[in-house]
């Protein structure tokens, strides 16, 4: 293991930030695991180049393992990591052990597995912003866009993860705070639902298939497979 990226600082609270990063190389073929220690507040997009380097570069072979402790922080750096994670071609591992709040819980969302300690503290809650030292009018207009950038946020992310109910509480403002183990039960759930739903489509796209398959046949080719399964059932039959 090869200590690869090391990114620190502090922000103007004095609050500490840091991402350090590693690569394990596979000894048995050409995959790489990477592992990213992501820890602070979320300020800028500077914090994470060398996460978003990774996961522009990693293939389908390659896990990216994230090992996350934040409160959130801005609202729009969150997103522009999320959607890199959604770019990402790589298996994406998201390891929480303490804490996970705000725009930091829309990465866990992004994950294709997931590693949650059942005493984890998460919070959720609608989007906040600072009203610009504009005109009445702009304050207004200003609100208005914020609160829809804010609906979407939430919708786009836990609109599964939510119930109905919850998510106009969340909406309202409303402060969630789950422990590790809910939010585990909650993904185990999803992640049931989805492979179910995987399934079904993997089943349809296959009968669609073999009617395609069939529907090119001309006759005498249809002909030939009849007679072909009309054989294996009487050989079948001999042989009981």
């Amino acid at each position: 293991m090869n200590n690869k990226y090391n990114c620190s600082g502090v922000d103007e609270n004095g609050s500490t930030w840091s991402t350090t990063g590693f690569v394990i190389e596979s000894e048995e073929d050409a995959s790489k695991h990477y592992l990213f220690f992501i820890e602070g507040p979320i300020l800028s997009i500077s914090q994470y180049t060398d996460v978003f380097s990774v996961l522009r570069k990693a293939t389908e072979d390659d896990v990216v393992e994230l090992s996350v402790t934040s409160g959130g922080g801005d609202l729009f750096v969150s997103e522009v990591f999320s959607n890199e994670l959604a770019r990402c071609e790589a298996h994406i591992h998201f390891v929480v052990d303490a804490e996970l709040a705000s725009g930091a819980t829309t990465w866990l969302m992004r994950a294709d597995s997931y590693e949650i300690d059942d005493n984890a503290s998460f919070l959720f809650h609608e989007s906040a912003y600072s009203v610009p030292q504009v005109t009445s009018s702009e304050v207004v207009d200003y609100v208005k866009h914020s609160e829809v950038v804010g609906t979407g946020w939430l919708t786009k992310y836990y609109s599964e993860f939510f119930t109905e109910e919850e998510m106009n509480k969340v909406k309202k403002g409303y402060q969630m705070h789950l422990t590790g183990k809910q939010v585990k039960e909650r993904l185990d759930l999803l992640q049931q639902e989805n492979n179910k739903k995987k399934e079904e489509i993997d089943s349809q796209l296959k009968e669609f298939e073999t009617q395609q398959t069939l529907s090119e046949l001309g006759y005498n080719d249809l002909k030939d497979l009849l007679k072909a399964a009309q054989q294996e059932v009487k050989k079948r039959k001999e042989l009981q």
